[in-house]
């Protein structure tokens, strides 16, 4: 791996480095130790005022003198005394001044190059202290390496998937690529049929023109040599035939005009053909450049009207989740999964609207209007329910005096709405208005004014109107029943079979991880609620009760019958539909997303 190869040159280097530093301890010892030599030669070399070195015996100036100073610390004459040395050196001072200013001068050039090497050596010493402490260092050093290595495999990860990322972008830039290309092709072709199609023409144009003028060429040259042939009989029978060739050179000139008046006609009309080959050129031209014109004004009017589009979806949404909060995830499109996902709304919609303002207790007219009159009614039904709450006739007499109530509920609702009721008569409308219906129809179309075309709104408030008509007749002959009708809101999952819809969630058509329950989705959309109904059934009479026996109060007690008049409909969130519309909505918040950066990156 990289970074194991890091940590071995790392350690590499490091033991090189040691290495040098030995070194460096081994040539500053033996650098002092030819430093303090060359001190000692300095000392006993003698000078004189000449500055030359001493000669040899043969008369020649003692070059290597300096090196037998360096091997043994004496001069060649180490055998004679000190006194006999002054002595010879006072007699041939005279002799050897030149030598010894020779001498002298190569010295001072080695003092000087040992004065080099010594700021050298110290310059090595202190570069030795300066890698000492850095060897001191390396174990903090070899801590950092490897919390560099482990940053290392961190970030090896992070860029092989960067690579991955970049490389799933390469594929789909690619294949847009591909598709751009092979609508260039598309092009390509279409320009080079018109190309091929306009050169196709203009060669049928010369064409045209090269055949008229040889035909005008050959006619005239076929003039030319009867002439001459007529010009040669005429001088070969000019005096005996004199007057017929006059006759026939009239005769001959008249077919030549009547020739000529064809081959003009002729010219004439192969000029107009050219003519019109040319004018149609050039309607070919025009009809191209038109084309050309209609396609740009095309890619105007799509590039317009994807954005008109995306700004009435936005404000679609938006006017959505002001209204309500059940499917305002819906995706707004043309897709089969966003108008079943709107047909649900709606109808959740109009159901809650209904239960809201018609599937009340003593719902009528007159108690719309006043709310407490309905806590009252309740309250009167309670009491004379709980009288005798073993009497079967109490019952009976609350479910009787409940129907009584509301049909007398009903009667004064009419009685108080005659005038616009002839209206309607009038009108062939059969019936009545109602506070209650146009509340309902208010309530629906506040919702559902967003997805709603202009046009579309009268119609709709009418058979909107109609449907709350019939359901106010439906429950007002549902309370005037001895049984209780009872609307629950809150679906059960264990009977998904029976409020499961054909039309939002059929059968065999799932996908794996839909249409399973989860943590994430567990929700279900009530789009229409449970309809029950409670009547009470007499007990049956015990027929072995003994002579003098008690009367079983418990055994006479009615059984509630319970009867399921709509079982509901429903819509899950687990299911494919919701999923799907969950999934569509979310590619089109990126795409909105992608096109804002886009749009901002372009005013940048």
């Amino acid at each position: 791996m990289p970074n194991h190869r890091f940590s071995v040159l790392k350690d590499r280097e490091v033991s090189s480095l040691e290495a040098g530093v030995e070194s460096l301890k081994r040539r500053f010892s033996r650098n002092k130790r030819h430093s303090s030599e060359e001190n000692t030669i300095n000392r006993l070399t003698p000078r004189s005022s000449s500055g030359m070195p001493p000669k040899n015996k043969h008369g020649q100036a003692d070059v290597n003198g300096e090196d037998s100073s360096r091997s043994n610390g004496y001069t060649q004459n180490n055998g004679e005394s000190s006194s006999n040395r002054r002595h010879k050196g006072n007699n041939q001072e005279a002799q050897t001044s030149p030598a010894l200013g020779q001498y002298t001068e190569h010295a001072r050039q080695t003092i000087e190059k040992m004065r080099s090497a010594h700021k050298a050596i110290h310059d090595l010493s202190e570069q030795f202290r300066i890698h000492e402490s850095e060897i001191q260092d390396i174990p903090k050093n070899q801590e950092k390496i490897a919390e560099l290595e482990e940053e290392c495999r961190n970030k090896d990860e992070i860029i092989r998937d960067h690579k991955g990322m970049n490389a799933i972008l390469s594929q789909e830039k690619h294949a847009a690529e591909q598709e751009f290309i092979l609508k260039e092709e598309g092009l390509e072709k279409q320009r080079e049929a018109l190309e091929q199609e306009r050169m196709a023409l203009k060669k049928e144009k010369n064409t045209s023109d090269k055949r008229a003028l040889i035909q005008e060429a050959e006619y005239k040259g076929g003039l030319q040599k009867e002439f001459e042939a007529l010009k040669i009989e005429q001088d070969r029978s000019f005096q005996g035939r004199k007057e017929g060739l006059d006759r026939d050179m009239k005769q001959k000139e008249e077919e030549n005009k009547a020739k000529l008046a064809d081959l003009e006609i002729h010219h004439k009309i192969v000029s107009e053909e050219v003519e019109r080959l040319r004018i149609h050129n050039q309607e070919y031209l025009k009809e191209l450049k038109l084309t050309t014109g209609r396609c740009d004004d095309l890619e105007m009017v799509k590039t317009s009207l994807k954005k008109s589009h995306e700004e009435d979806q936005e404000t679609i949404q938006r006017n959505l989740a002001e209204t309500g909060d059940a499917f305002v995830s819906i995706p707004i499109s043309n897709s089969d999964e966003s108008q079943l996902l709107r047909i649900a709304y709606g109808q959740r919609v109009i159901s809650f609207a209904l239960q809201k303002t018609v599937w009340l207790p003593f719902s009528s007219e007159k108690t719309f209007s006043q709310p407490k009159l309905v806590a009252l009614l309740a309250e009167i039904s309670n009491e004379v329910e709980k009288s005798s709450p073993t009497s079967n006739g109490s019952r009976r007499a609350a479910t009787v005096w409940k129907a009584l109530t509301v049909r007398a509920l009903h009667s004064m609702s009419a009685a108080s709405t005659p005038n616009t009721y002839m209206e309607n008569r009038e009108t062939s409308s059969p019936q009545r208005t109602s506070c209650r219906a146009d509340e309902v129809v208010r309530d629906v179309v506040k919702v559902l004014s967003p997805l709603l075309n202009m046009s579309d709104v009268d119609q709709f408030e009418e058979e909107l109107l109609h449907l709350a008509h019939v359901a106010i007749s439906v429950w007002a002959s549902a309370e005037a029943d001895e049984s209780h009708f009872i609307i629950e809101t809150k679906l059960d999952r264990a009977n998904h079979a029976k409020w499961r819809s054909d039309i939002f969630e059929p059968l065999g058509d799932g996908e794996p991880d839909v249409g399973i329950p989860s943590s994430t989705r567990e929700r279900m959309y009530t789009l229409f609620p449970r309809i029950t109904a409670q009547k009470y059934i007499k007990a049956a009479e015990n027929p072995s009760k003994l002579p003098g026996s008690w009367h079983n109060e418990e055994q006479q007690q009615p059984a509630i019958e319970v009867l399921y008049i709509h079982h509901g409909i429903g819509l899950p969130e687990w299911s494919r539909l919701v999923v799907r519309g969950q999934e569509e909505e979310k590619e089109t918040k990126e795409d909105l997303r992608q096109a804002a950066e886009e749009k901002r990156k372009e005013r940048n």
